[in-house]
């Protein structure tokens, strides 16, 4: 009989381990469905973060995008513009040369006419002739 009761007591104690382990067994896995449910939460916003960082890229990616096309357009036009500017200026320069070399021939033939005709009054109308016509040239 002892043996009977060894083995009830052992089995007293191997059931009572047993429920031990049950409840930390449940612990464990009640532990380890918080601690899933949490990592999915988690994750959840990671991705949501994850969306909305990804949108804002593309979103600010785009708006570069056209901002550089609007530059680029705005530089073709003003190096369109430059590209008149100068054709303008070379012209101006060349009036204005033309401009200079006929006053020069004015203020010869006004020497010459001068040195040659001793008229005061032919002397002042030929000199705002000259005046005249280098004004209209110049401001052309």
């Amino acid at each position: 009989m002892p043996n009977l009761k060894q083995h009830k007591e052992q089995l007293e104690k191997t059931n009572k381990q047993n429920e031990e382990l049950q409840k930390k067994l449940t612990e464990i896995t009640k532990a380890n469905e918080a601690a899933q449910k949490a990592h999915a939460e988690q994750l959840g916003k990671l991705q949501g973060q994850m969306k909305a960082q990804t949108e804002a890229s593309a979103k600010q990616s785009e708006e570069f995008n056209k901002s550089l096309k609007k530059m680029q357009d705005t530089n073709t036009e003003l190096n369109m513009s430059l590209q008149k500017l100068t054709v303008q200026n070379t012209q101006a320069a060349k009036d204005l040369n033309e401009a200079k070399d006929k006053a020069r021939q004015l203020e010869k033939q006004l020497s010459e006419a001068l040195s040659n005709s001793g008229n005061t009054l032919w002397k002042i109308i030929a000199i705002i002739a000259a005046i005249a016509f280098f004004a209209v040239l110049l401001f052309k």
